[in-house]
């Protein structure tokens, strides 16, 4: 109601309503995004795209490792990472190959993927979150990296750091992630909740070397287009200008 509105905002000082058109220049992450935004308020002036970065610690190609079937997935423990396709997908590949899962978040939803993975012994490792500093290490020591969500994710930073560490990536393509991945290119796009046909895109990794030089060598591309050093001089950009408008 709106007397209730006007009393929030008088407390925290906080506007709980605001007109979209006032706005004098809108960025968003993805274009994905900005779409998303302008079907919800309509058209918004000034609307533009700025693409988060990776950090330069990930812009720095480790050598290729000889292929030893070492899968590694990262990002938050959650239903919709789809860290449950990476799973069953193992039962589709050599027993040689496990299954990294960096990161924390979910509890309940990390107990099930555990009693999921059980069949497979230590095949796969949960290993909870890591600083920050050590992924790249970590990217290092896996030959492929796994980004199997099933949501439309706003952006995703995770392929473009496996990207920048130089290790192929099999991901699904949905929401933000659509503007940079991109097939047989910088990566093999899989459908979501398709672990057959992620199990058939790491088979097909392992079995041919120039691929995977391929797809390193595009991915390392990607990922210089896309860092955090980049996306901050966009916002300090963006900054000047609504400052010189102001003035």
């Amino acid at each position: 109601p709106a007397p209730a509105r006007r009393l929030g905002a008088a407390v925290s000082r906080i506007p709980t309503r605001f007109a979209p058109t006032a706005v004098g220049e809108w960025l968003f992450v993805s274009d994905f995004i900005r779409r998303r935004a302008e079907e919800a308020a309509g058209a918004l002036p000034g609307a533009g795209v700025l693409h988060s970065g990776i950090d330069r610690s990930f812009v720095a190609a480790a050598p290729e490792r000889p292929w030893a079937w070492r899968l590694l997935c990262v990002g938050r423990i959650d239903a919709r990472k789809g860290v449950d396709t990476a799973i069953d997908a193992l039962a589709r590949l050599p027993e040689e190959a496990t299954l990294t899962v960096v990161g924390e978040g979910d509890e309940e939803h990390l107990a099930a993927l555990r009693t999921r993975a059980a069949p497979f012994g230590d095949r796969v490792m949960f290993v909870g979150a890591r600083p920050r500093a050590e992924l790249p290490a970590i990217f290092a020591k896996h030959d492929a990296v796994l980004f199997p969500v099933r949501w439309e994710e706003p952006w995703g930073l995770v392929p473009l750091e496996a990207m920048g560490t130089g290790r192929p990536v099999v991901a699904t393509a949905g929401g933000g992630s659509v503007e940079y991945l991109r097939d047989g290119e910088n990566a093999i796009v899989a459908p979501a909740d398709d672990a057959e046909a992620f199990a058939a895109a790491v088979r097909r990794l392992a079995g041919d070397p120039a691929e995977r030089a391929r797809l390193r060598d595009g991915g390392s591309i990607t990922a210089r287009e896309h860092t955090a050093d980049r996306f901050e001089a966009g916002v300090v950009a963006a900054l000047e200008r609504a400052a010189g408008r102001r003035g």
